[in-house]
């Protein structure tokens, strides 16, 4: 299904889409996406992005920072928020233009993308969000249970309202549910309530499900990868770079993952310096060693390459534009060799 093909994560140095355009229709046309534009506006930083119309949120832009202060949001924007939840009004919940130029730079173009077989779009996961979003007691709103609700809702609903934008393209839409304080999931310190998380996370991918939507969930540091694995998103993607062996610890979920249809997404290709010294046949080699693993599961190799993208191991919207030009470049290079290796452009 998705046969190895390149796939990016989401964000990009450039301050216009237009530049940052150059590089997705040269690498990443197979799957195309709207590219997060963080250097461009703090509107566009991973949480602050998805952050409007969400009851409680307070964006100080002088200090660059966001929070949220649900005990000082009247109730009646909180129950109106639930209306247009329940009334599925996904216009209310649209990301705008200030806050996407990306997205909205994308769709008013001429471009088809008739060449590409899937459409990519991306959300800052909850449990990620709630993590990086402190209240006014300084403390992650995810221990209390009012506002990570209306977190939840929120995120969900602008997921939606994003496949309803980029379905005019009439490709499969794949959604990146970005979750990199996954890492935490099992730190005694942060005392998170995983089964509380569990459920929230599931509610995303089932309701993406229902919609027609890929799901896939993108974790880029080191978590317990059975846990997510059993949320049965239809992607996984994940630092292979760094952490390819913790992956294939997890070798019975992986297994009954990759048999109930769930793709692998390695991301293979660092996104820091690391990518002007590493060569592309040192990439190839360490995704052969973690396909090796891979096949330990009992799973044919086909099956498994038939059901893997390759990806960078992150974002690159931090990095210097000529790194993130040799990671593009890079990047397509190991996914065109994979295929040609195993014979995978017939798909």
């Amino acid at each position: 299904m998705f046969n190895c093909n390149l796939c990016a994560i989401g964000s990009f140095p450039q301050k216009d889409y237009t530049e940052a355009s150059v590089l997705i229709k040269k690498y990443f046309s197979r799957i195309p996406l709207w590219p997060q534009l963080p250097k461009r506006s703090f509107n566009e930083e991973m949480y602050v992005q998805f952050s409007e119309n969400i009851p409680g949120i307070r964006v100080d832009r002088e200090e660059n920072r966001i929070s949220m202060d649900i005990n000082r949001t009247k109730d009646e924007e909180i129950e109106s928020f639930y209306d247009r939840f329940a009334n599925n009004d996904l216009e209310h919940f649209a990301i705008t233009s200030d806050y996407s130029n990306g997205l909205y730079a994308m769709i008013s173009s001429d471009e088809k993308f008739e060449d590409s077989i899937f459409i990519k779009g991306h959300i800052t996961g909850p449990v990620s969000f709630a993590l990086s979003v402190l209240d006014e007691e300084k403390k992650p709103v995810i221990y209390n249970d009012e506002a990570f609700n209306i977190i939840v809702s929120g995120l969900k609903m602008k997921m939606l309202w994003q496949a309803s934008i980029l379905k005019r393209y009439n490709k499969p839409i794949i959604i990146f549910i970005d979750e990199p304080y996954m890492v935490n999931i099992d730190s005694g310190m942060l005392n998170l309530n995983k089964e509380n998380i569990f459920h929230s996370l599931k509610e995303f991918i089932d309701l993406a499900e229902e919609n027609s939507i890929l799901s896939a969930i993108h974790c880029c540091g080191n978590t317990d990868w059975g846990y997510l694995m059993k949320l049965r998103p239809k992607i996984i993607n994940f630092d292979a770079y760094n952490f390819y062996k913790n992956f294939n610890l997890y070798t019975e979920d992986i297994k009954n993952y990759i048999n109930d249809g769930g793709c692998i997404a390695p991301g293979i290709i660092p996104t820091d310096k690391n990518i002007m010294n590493v060569s592309v046949e040192e990439l190839l080699k360490i995704f052969y060693d973690n396909l090796i693993l891979l096949e330990k599961t009992g799973i044919e190799r086909n099956k498994i390459l038939r059901n893997m993208l390759i990806t960078p191991s992150c974002g690159m919207g931090s990095l210097d534009e000529k790194i993130s030009a040799e990671i593009c470049r890079k990047s397509y290079e190991v996914s065109e060799l994979i295929k040609k290796q195993n014979n995978l452009f017939k798909y």
